[in-house]
């Protein structure tokens, strides 16, 4: 180890003049979970908030505590207890303090002028930012953004009109007749 650098310290790795960079015009299905630039403007940031990344969680039953457990668009428990003398499924308590969290931020961001075609309206999307990213752009600001494309499904619109849509503390969507 280098002189002044610790166990738990955090490193970010960045990409940068990756090829030459897409309009959102062009980013299409072939492009999902590849490694894309993007070149867009900023016209909307959201606040900072955290993100559990890694969960720490005790077993209410038998009170082992299970870390690592990887959160990926939504908040992911424990399937089972491997405690092999408990049955738990579903009594889990997260633990903050031995939790990993980050920093992220949603910004709005739409095709640059000179991407659109004649007579036709800008389009938009969201972009996520995570760790030492977030609060580096305003809105205005023309940016290259390196990352991969996923896609999120929009809850609410899958809902049939009329449909009550309740969001639980787990930030999963249940639909409720």
């Amino acid at each position: 180890l280098y002189q002044g650098y610790t166990d738990k310290m955090q490193f970010y790795v960045s990409f940068y003049n990756l090829d030459i960079p897409e309009s959102i015009r062009h980013l299409k299905s072939d492009k999902i979970g590849k490694l894309t630039a993007l070149m867009a403007t900023v016209t909307r940031t959201g606040e900072v908030r955290p993100e559990l990344v890694s969960g720490a969680f005790l077993c209410k039953q038998c009170n082992a505590l299970f870390k690592g457990v990887d959160q990926q668009f939504r908040f992911t428990e424990p399937k089972i207890c491997r405690n092999r003398n408990c049955v738990n499924r579903q009594a889990w308590e997260l633990v903050h303090q031995e939790s990993v969290y980050c920093d992220w931020q949603k910004l709005r961001v739409q095709e640059n002028p000179s991407d659109i075609p004649p007579g036709s309206m800008p389009r938009s999307l969201d972009v996520i930012l995570r760790n030492d990213l977030v609060e580096r752009c305003k809105p205005g600001d023309k940016c290259i953004f390196n990352g991969c494309l996923i896609v999120v499904p929009d809850i609410i619109s899958l809902t049939k009109p009329g449909d009550k849509v309740q969001y639980q503390l787990k930030r999963d969507a249940v639909k409720k007749e």
